[in-house]
């Protein structure tokens, strides 16, 4: 008996170790694996109870979020582990460092970088069904911000779309973004896409059934095999582009990002003058991320 404790123990130690290890890396597998573990931690919850928790457990809550997803009085306390709880606050809240750095962001298996907090505010507005909530929460919000901030600062952000790259590819674990930053980089971008694609698969199909970390192997860690997109599933990250086109409403985007801007009273002439010239540049967002 002393025995099979004691092997328990040493595998429960290097279990531990190993998960340490792989949380300090960057990358989408890394934060599935973390998702199971929660999961089988919590046994018979739903998606909906996973992405609450894991929301939680990260602190990740705005008025934004709340008037669109209510508050998180209700959601489940799934972060037990302090390792798991701290690498869950770092992988799923975005962050920009003055040195560039980019938190927040995972590195997926088809090579795109994508922030994880617009995908997963997308995930549970599908699952509540609170399909308004779908653009503000992935991309329209960030997309005002970035644009205002612009609009303030041209000489030193960028208004859309700032890409970066990895201290390593085999262990990524710090993402720079390289020339001017923007406050919708471009990984905040295609978290967003993902996020409305996934948020919006789940709240019309079956797909809630699923969980969630079999919903995101699914979704990112397909592998193409010498028939490429062809013989693929339709629902995978490498055909983000033709299902967020096929998708979304760019004039109600556009529509809705015009309408936040007209809002901001703390523009001077000039300012605004930059902001109506980016706006109509619009079409070259849609053009980029969707291939119009």
């Amino acid at each position: 008996m002393a025995w099979h404790l004691g092997l328990l123990v040493s595998l429960l130690v290097v279990f531990a170790s190993v998960f340490t290890e792989a949380t300090t890396s960057r990358r989408m597998d890394d934060f599935i694996s973390a998702v199971e573990r929660i999961e089988a931690e919590n046994a018979g919850l739903q998606m909906l109870d996973v992405v609450k928790g894991l929301r939680k457990a990260a602190g990740f809550e705005t008025d934004l979020i709340k008037r669109h997803l209510g508050d998180l009085s209700d959601a489940r306390d799934l972060g037990r582990d302090p390792s798991v709880v701290s690498y869950l606050s770092k992988v799923i809240i975005h962050s920009v460092s003055q040195l560039g750095e980019e938190e927040g962001v995972v590195l997926t298996l088809d090579g795109s970088n994508v922030a994880l907090a617009p995908m997963l505010l997308g995930l549970e507005a599908g699952l509540q069904s609170t399909i308004q909530g779908l653009y503000p929460l992935t991309l329209t919000e960030n997309l005002v911000a970035s644009l205002v901030h612009h609009a303030h600062n041209e000489q030193t952000s960028a208004p859309l779309g700032t890409k970066g790259f990895w201290d390593s590819i085999q262990s990524p674990k710090v993402y720079t973004l390289s020339g001017l930053p923007s406050l919708a980089t471009d990984a905040l971008i295609t978290g967003g896409m993902d996020g409305f694609i996934l948020g919006l698969e789940v709240a019309t199909s079956d797909l809630r059934e699923l969980s969630l970390s079999d919903l995101l192997k699914s979704y990112y860690s397909h592998q193409l095999d010498a028939a490429g997109l062809d013989a693929a599933p339709r629902l995978i990250s490498q055909n983000r582009r033709m299902n967020f086109k096929k998708l979304a409403s760019f004039s109600l985007l556009k529509s809705q990002v015009v309408q936040a801007l007209t809002v901001r009273r703390n523009l001077d002439e000039s300012e605004r003058k930059r902001l109506d010239d980016v706006v109509k540049g619009f079409e070259e967002f849609v053009h980029v991320y969707a291939g119009n």
